[in-house]
């Protein structure tokens, strides 16, 4: 069985208005994602005393030994030193 020309038009208008509305959806979950993550940049929400800026992550953890309370500084590749004084 065929389609006639107005069930056709008719499924064309669906799939564009089914692949604007998805293209529409991914787009403002994009947005609302580069908002939320300019807003943890610019006020500095999880950075550490080791971090220039939320910008200049150094991607280095400080740690706190609860026994000594001496700091270490480790790495994500796996490093660990022991933290100079100030």
């Amino acid at each position: 069985m065929s389609m006639s020309k107005e069930e056709k038009k008719d499924w064309r208008e669906r799939g564009y208005q089914f692949t604007w509305g998805a293209f529409t959806a991914a787009g403002g979950i994009v947005a609302f994602a580069l908002v939320i993550q300019a807003i943890i940049n610019l006020t500095g929400i999880w950075t550490d005393d080791c971090d220039r800026s939320a910008w200049h992550r150094c991607g280095m953890s400080v740690l706190t030994d609860a026994k000594t309370g001496r700091q270490y500084l480790t790495t994500t590749g796996g490093g660990i030193v022991a933290r100079a004084p100030k």
